[in-house]
C-alpha cells in the first residue's frame, strides 16, 4: 500500500510541477541526492553537469535537520510522506525555481 501511495504522490510532484497536460510526456530526472524524481518543463534537456548542478542546489535549500530533508527522502524510498506531502510539494517548487530549473 505505501508503495502505491509513494507513486501518488510522485505524480502529484510531477503534475504538480509541471502541469497535467504535458506530464505524460517529459521525461523524468533523478538525483544522486534524496531527492524524488520530478519533470521539468517539455522542452527541457539539461546536461549532466546542469542536472547535477540543480539537484545539489535544491538539496542545499532544504535545512539540514528539517522536515524536508526527511520528507523528500521518504518519498525517493517509495514510502508515505504523510501530511508532509503538500507542504514537500510547495517547498520542492520553490526550490526548483529559485535554483533556475525553468531555464534548463
Amino acid at each position: 500500500m505505501s508503495k502505491l501511495i509513494a507513486g501518488v504522490a510522485i505524480a502529484s510532484l510531477t503534475v504538480a510541477l509541471s502541469g497535467a497536460a504535458a506530464a505524460e510526456t517529459q521525461r523524468s530526472f533523478v538525483c544522486k541526492e534524496p531527492l524524488p524524481q520530478f519533470a521539468l518543463g517539455e522542452k527541457s534537456n539539461p546536461s549532466q553537469e546542469q542536472l547535477d548542478k540543480l539537484c545539489a542546489c535544491i538539496w542545499e535549500k532544504f535545512p539540514v535537520n528539517g522536515w524536508e530533508r526527511r520528507t523528500s527522502a521518504t518519498i525517493r524510498a517509495g514510502e508515505d510522506p504523510g501530511s508532509r506531502l503538500r507542504a514537500f510539494i510547495y517547498r520542492f517548487g520553490h526550490a526548483l525555481k529559485n535554483c533556475g530549473a525553468n531555464k534548463l
